[in-house]
């Protein structure tokens, strides 16, 4: 394939020096040099330089997305709802040293609670989560 004769062929709009500094001094080298010294590839060196070309690099983008497999806040406030509505007790024993800190009666589980859970979900039509998600709640 040609190339027609008509569209010529436009004059490179920047020209890139590169440096590493040794020292206190500043030495110029090619851009072959300043890749082995870096040990960076050719198009690791382009993006940058593109990046640094439009504006500053740019804020760090990671992580700032929501998971897509995350449990709604909706879900998460039914199974707090269904927790704290479970009868508890305080320890008698206990209380000094944390008095917030509330205990299941001994015929009760876990396990029972997510089942009850379950089983109350599926009464009311609604989905439910998964038996991890319910026992970080706790």
């Amino acid at each position: 394939m040609h190339r027609s004769k008509s569209h010529t062929i436009m004059p490179k709009n920047v020209a890139n020096t590169y440096y590493i500094n040794i020292g206190k001094i500043s030495q110029n080298v090619s851009k072959q040099h300043f890749l082995q010294t870096f040990q960076i590839s050719n198009d690791r060196l382009e993006r940058a330089l593109k990046r640094g070309r439009i504006s500053c690099p740019g804020e760090d983008l990671r992580g700032k997305h929501e998971p897509v497999n995350k449990t709604s806040e909706e879900k998460m406030q039914h199974v707090n709802d269904h927790i704290n509505n479970v009868p508890s007790y305080q320890s008698q024993c206990a209380r000094s040293h944390n008095p917030n800190r509330k205990y299941l009666h001994s015929n009760l589980n876990l396990r029972l609670m997510y089942n009850l859970y379950k089983e109350k979900c599926v009464d009311e039509n609604t989905s439910f989560v998964t038996e991890g998600v319910y026992r970080s709640r706790v």
